[in-house]
């Protein structure tokens, strides 16, 4: 799909805006007949939109992953000490940090990416950009089981 765009667009853009639109389609007010009505999600990425980012072609991330192990340390660590750290504030370097964990509603943990399976959202939520991890962060119970083959405490529901 790239291939279309790039006389113009920087891939590292052409990323931004792939992810933009799935966050839109996503979304659980999505409305196909309304993508970019006033108000709605997509309106505010197009209105906010910057062309302008250089494409790396090297990624030097080793290390820039929490470890869920490590709960909000490990994010305070990676996140506010490395990422956001030129953030005008703690305050809002925390904000970001709470919008990028927000992702995991869409997505499910994977062994062999962090040691941890599954996901966070229930099957009616899966896959949906909404606010379905944070509602069961807080509002369902969670307990750990020690994971056999990966060392790692699985959390799993025990309401």
């Amino acid at each position: 799909m790239y291939n279309d765009h790039c006389d113009y667009l920087s891939l590292a853009d052409f990323i931004v805006l792939s992810s933009e639109a799935v966050t839109v389609r996503t979304a659980s007010k999505y409305d196909s007949f309304n993508r970019f009505g006033r108000g709605t999600l997509g309106s505010r990425f197009a209105n906010r939109f910057k062309v302008g980012r250089n494409t790396s072609t090297t990624c030097n991330s080793t290390g820039l992953m929490p470890d869920a192990n490590d709960g909000c340390t490990g994010l305070k660590n990676i996140f506010l000490e490395h990422i956001y750290n030129k953030s005008k504030s703690a305050k809002g370097a925390w904000r970001l940090v709470a919008a990028i964990s927000g992702a995991h509603t869409l997505g499910q943990a994977k062994v062999e990416n962090s040691g941890f399976n599954g996901h966070w959202s229930d099957a009616s939520n899966s896959g949906k950009f909404n606010n379905d991890y944070y509602r069961s962060m807080l509002l369902k119970g969670w307990g750990p089981e020690l994971g056999v083959s990966t060392g790692n405490d699985q959390w799993q529901r025990i309401d």
